[in-house]
């Protein structure tokens, strides 16, 4: 939900992002991670791999990666069954405004406005 999750994930040695969505299609490009609501690049990750759908005992075995609560993904409604491991994220000195699209994000395609590009590539080469 903000970058502060990401930071602990990241000093917890875990890798994994969970998508709240079925026969997930691989995401091409690297990605900025958005703090949620704010319509704001905070960050700027790779993608290492994809996973799932995943069982609950699958998520069960692979908790030193990801952090889900057992009281969370063994709910009845529980549906985030499809993890991407993100590898070489990079917190962003100053959050990148994007054209916000429809719908719930908490990443965007790096790649699809030419303005983020410009100032990413800016801030990495710093």
């Amino acid at each position: 939900k903000s970058f502060k999750d990401i930071e602990k994930a990241k000093t917890e040695n875990k890798t994994a992002v969970f998508f709240g969505f079925q026969n997930c299609s691989p995401i091409e490009d690297d990605i900025g991670l958005v703090e949620k609501g704010s319509k704001q690049i905070c960050a700027y990750a790779k993608i290492a791999g994809y996973y799932g759908p995943l069982s609950k005992e699958e998520l069960k075995a692979s908790k030193s990666k990801h952090g889900v609560l057992a009281k969370d993904y063994n709910a009845k409604d529980f549906k985030r069954l499809n993890a991407i491991e993100l590898c070489e994220v990079v917190e962003l000195p100053n959050p990148i405004t994007y054209e916000h699209k429809p719908g719930a994000v908490i990443w965007v395609k790096v790649g699809e406005q030419d303005e983020v590009v410009k100032q990413l590539k800016g801030m990495l080469a710093s």
